[in-house]
C-alpha cells in the first residue's frame, strides 16, 4: 500500500515506510509474523481490518495531502536505505579482507579496509594498522633492492 499526492507522484510512501518512520515496526510485527499477502477471501476479510488499523493508527497525517507532511519519512527512508547499502558493503569488504589477512596478502587487506577506516572494528583497525606496516616494510625494502640494482 502506498500513500502520496497527485502533485508529486515521487513522493510515495508505504505503509512500512511510515511504521518504521513512526518507531513502531516491532511494536506492530514488521519483520515477525506481519503478512501482507493473503490469497483466499477468508484472508483478505481477516487482512484489511488490520491494514486499516495500521493506517488509522499511523498514516491518517499522510491522507490529509500536505506535502510537506512527507519530507521526514522520505528523508528517513534514503538514510535507511544509505545505511543498508553501507552495511552490505562493510559485510562483503569484510569477508574479503579476512580472506586476504589469512593469506597474508597485506595490500589487498588496506586496500580493502582504507577507504572504510571509520567503520572499523578495533580488531579490524589494528589488522589495518599491521598490514600498512607491512606494506610500508615491503615497499622500503623493495625501494633499497632497486638503487642496490642501479649501482
Amino acid at each position: 500500500m502506498e500513500i502520496g499526492t497527485l502533485k508529486e507522484p515521487s513522493k510515495e510512501l508505504t505503509l512500512y515506510d511510515i511504521v518504521a518512520w513512526a518507531g513502531a515496526e516491532k511494536a506492530e510485527g514488521f519483520g515477525q509474523h506481519v503478512a501482507f499477502q493473503v490469497s483466499s477471501r477468508e484472508g483478505v476479510e481477516k487482512f484489511v481490518p488490520k491494514l486499516a488499523a495500521l493506517v488509522q493508527k499511523h498514516a491518517t497525517p499522510f491522507l490529509h495531502g500536505d506535502p510537506a507532511a512527507f519530507n521526514s519519512p522520505l528523508e528517513f527512508r534514503s538514510e535507511r536505505a544509505n545505511h543498508y547499502a553501507k552495511e552490505v558493503n562493510l559485510k562483503n569488504v569484510r569477508g574479503k579482507a579476512e580472506a586476504d589477512w589469512h593469506a597474508k596478502d597485506y595490500a589487498q587487506v588496506v586496500e580493502l579496509y582504507g577507504p572504510v577506516r571509520e567503520d572499523l572494528t578495533e580488531v579490524e583497525a589494528k589488522k589495518l594498522a599491521y598490514a600498512e606496516q607491512q606494506v610500508m616494510t615491503a615497499e622500503g625494502v623493495a625501494t633499497q633492492s632497486t638503487v642496490r640494482r642501479r649501482r
